[in-house]
């Protein structure tokens, strides 16, 4: 996937509501969205956004609350991100809110 292609309709998973909202906050210069269903959440992306926007983005959030990966679907990809190992871990500000 080419860094500087546009990206729509991209999907990233998230470990609970509180992480997905957190990660929404994240991206709404790019008019993300949470979408949940039962213990499934994930975060949609309608774009156009390139890849190394929302991978820093992805980065920085799994770092922030502790989650060690994540998995993106977009132009019929599926990736998975890793955070950061040589970062301390926090909990996302949102963590209790839901989830």
């Amino acid at each position: 996937m080419s860094a500087a292609t546009p990206l729509f309709d991209v999907e990233v998973d998230a470990p609970d509501g509180a992480a997905a909202i957190d990660l929404e906050l994240r991206l709404s210069r790019f008019t993300a969205a949470t979408i949940g269903c039962g213990n499934d959440w994930i975060v949609e992306i309608p774009g156009p956004v390139t890849f190394d926007e929302v991978d820093a983005i992805v980065r920085d959030w799994l770092d922030d609350i502790g989650h060690p990966a994540t998995t993106i679907r977009a132009a019929g990809r599926i990736l998975r991100i890793e955070a950061h190992h040589d970062r301390p871990k926090r909990r996302a500000p949102y963590h209790y809110f839901i989830g």
